[in-house]
């Protein structure tokens, strides 16, 4: 599945920049909605569409764009797969772009807005502030 993800990936890089932002979203709605039984972890493979998005072939403002897609939609995947993967987008966001985060301050909150809501359903309070108040993540 990688390697057919990894094409479309492809395709849309080479798309004019203006439509790159709505064929990733496509592509990301594509993938939240198709059963992944069999297959890839849905994981690997948002984390796949994550590390091409933020690759210099893409233009910053579609990056942001879709970055905020991604953490909405995401909140669309089963609870457990949906904290996998917020949690992954967290940390990839802030080891790979410490220097340009406020770039991607909206697609932060709202993975922390997931977040939290994840922690409170499961009762865990305390985490639940932690995460949005940015100290853990």
């Amino acid at each position: 599945m990688s390697s057919s993800l990894e094409g479309k990936v492809s395709e849309v890089i080479r798309l004019e920049v203006k439509d790159q932002g709505p064929r990733f979203n496509a592509l990301v709605d594509e993938l939240i909605a198709t059963d992944a039984t069999g297959q890839e972890s849905i994981t690997v493979q948002l984390q796949l569409i994550l590390r091409r998005v933020l690759s210099e072939e893409v233009h910053p403002q579609v990056t942001k764009t879709v970055l905020v897609y991604l953490a909405k939609a995401a909140r669309r995947l089963e609870e457990e797969i949906y904290f996998e993967f917020a949690c992954y987008m967290l940390t990839y966001l802030k080891q790979q772009h410490q220097s340009s985060s406020s770039q991607y301050d909206d697609a932060d909150f709202e993975l922390r807005d997931g977040l939290f809501d994840y922690y409170i359903n499961c009762g865990e309070y305390s985490d639940a502030a932690k995460i949005l108040s940015g100290r853990s993540g």
